[in-house]
């Protein structure tokens, strides 16, 4: 083996992988970075990129993505494109920019924003000081005024109910947070949504046409039917086909 493969091997940090480094994926494994394959065979999961449940034979040549998982096989990849230059750290920032912008309804409440803010705060001192001046001219009974306080207190407490029954800031922080959190909702679930406007504009969709001829799935293989060509008793059949060492790719969904 030393012959055929000279090279020094050890264990790095995969924050550490540099262009033309040659890594070594062992079964179960995810891919550590985008790269070709130079030498060995295996299926890898691409349901991450694709959408497609079934995984995909990987030989020499053939390009494979990091964080993509592999399956069985052992296999070396020459690396082309680390850190931000990575498949998934392009979808990252598509998600991050598309987080960032600036849907509609967010421009319009903040415009509104810009003139409501300083006329809650405005509302909020005019309330504090006609409470105020009231109390020091007797112009309410002192049995509204509670024991644990005084005029002053009483006044600056209904200027604070103001602001907090406006809560200028949900009116700017609604819009923004739902944005991200719908954003980021869809990119956990493999859909990755353009920006807020494409969001805010799904409620007048009428019609969806997918081009993804195969790969419309939920991610996984799953067994559908089962169909005995001879006498055996169904369990007798999933203890036999347990009891296999042999692993092909989609082997693993017999036995769930």
């Amino acid at each position: 083996m030393k012959e055929l493969w000279p090279m020094k091997r050890k264990l790095i940090d995969s924050r550490l992988i540099q262009n033309n480094d040659v890594i070594k994926v062992i079964p179960g494994a995810k891919v550590a970075s985008d790269g070709f394959v130079i030498w060995g065979q295996s299926h890898v999961n691409e349901s991450m990129i694709t959408g497609g449940a079934r995984p995909v034979v990987k030989r020499n040549g053939d390009i494979v993505i990091g964080g993509t998982l592999n399956g069985n096989g052992v296999f070396h990849v020459q690396v082309t494109r680390v850190g931000s230059e990575s498949a998934l750290s392009q979808i990252v920032r598509l998600v991050e920019s598309a987080q960032m912008a600036k849907a509609p309804v967010q421009k319009f409440a903040d415009s509104i924003s810009k003139y409501f803010v300083p006329l809650v705060i405005f509302l909020s001192f005019f309330t504090w000081l006609a409470r105020f001046v009231a109390g020091r001219i007797n112009g309410y009974p002192k049995s509204w005024i509670p024991s644990s306080m005084d005029s002053f207190q009483l006044a600056f407490q209904f200027g604070i109910s103001v602001i907090v029954i406006a809560c200028p800031c949900a009116l700017g922080l609604a819009a923004p947070t739902t944005v991200m959190i719908g954003i980021g909702v869809g990119a956990s679930q493999g859909v990755l949504i353009k920006g807020g406007h494409a969001l805010e504009s799904a409620h007048k969709v009428n019609c969806i046409v997918f081009d993804k001829t195969g790969t419309l799935t939920i991610g996984k293989p799953l067994v559908v039917d089962t169909k005995l060509f001879h006498n055996m008793v169904l369990h007798d059949f999933y203890e036999l086909v347990a009891a296999t060492e042999v692993s092909p790719p989609l082997f693993a969904i017999l036995l769930t």
